[in-house]
């Protein structure tokens, strides 16, 4: 609604048929899937039944793509969470502490395909690109979205912020 009442509007948006932005195309798509889903896009690198990479206690690795964990008590590991592997079952099962979730979560290998190894970056890249969306939510008047993000850039989001 908010994209379309600016195309749609008499202003130079509308009457332009286009939107101009200076932020960089990441931090666009992170508001747009924001102010539409809730959730950070999925990175989108694996595919199921890929391998996925290979894991081994101390390696830092992200969701690319959300999924349930394999826990007993499992939870949603969202797109742009990030953990690090504690061990691995004889299984090649791994469990890991991810961000923000107090209890370590078991991945089984089935859904490697939706980890990615993490950068050293990772978390500073998205602080960076939750400013840029909160600037934008600030800019466009979407008033909901910018008191969230600013709450969540107050506690020091990661991406597991968005599934509380």
């Amino acid at each position: 609604p908010v994209v379309a009442a600016m195309l749609s509007s008499e202003m130079k948006e509308g009457s332009l048929r286009e939107v101009q932005v200076q932020e960089p195309l990441r931090v666009v798509e992170l508001f747009l899937s924001l102010l539409y889903t809730g959730c950070v896009p999925c990175e989108g690198h694996g595919q199921p039944g890929d391998d996925g990479p290979e894991l081994r206690e101390g390696l830092k690795v992200a969701v690319a793509t959300a999924f349930m964990s394999n826990s007993s008590r499992s939870v949603l590991l969202p797109a742009g969470l990030v953990g690090e592997v504690c061990s691995l079952d004889k299984a090649g099962d791994a469990l890991v502490r991810f961000d923000g979730i107090s209890a370590r979560q078991w991945v089984t290998r089935r859904n490697f395909w939706r980890l990615r190894l993490a950068g050293a970056g990772e978390v500073g890249q998205l602080q960076e690109d939750i400013a840029g969306a909160f600037a934008l939510a600030k800019r466009w008047l979407v008033a909901g979205l910018a008191e969230v993000l600013e709450e969540r850039l107050e506690r020091g989001l990661s991406a597991d912020g968005f599934a509380a």
